[in-house]
């Protein structure tokens, strides 16, 4: 089970990784805008502020 564990926080920093623009509460996000959503929810490359602190700090990375 630890092993398991381990390698679900290696998984979660790797793609924490891969991101390359962290929405902050004042940016402007068009949540309706087609690239916007292939970034958060496909290829996960933008992810908001309080979603990156959350698995960051659960993953320990």
């Amino acid at each position: 089970m630890k092993l398991n564990h381990e390698k679900s926080k290696e998984m979660f920093c790797c793609a924490l990784k891969n991101v390359k623009k962290v929405y902050g509460d004042n940016d402007f996000y068009d949540f309706t805008d087609f690239d916007t959503y292939v970034a958060e929810f496909i290829t996960g490359t933008a992810i908001s502020s309080s979603n990156y602190n959350v698995i960051k700090e659960l993953a320990e990375c």
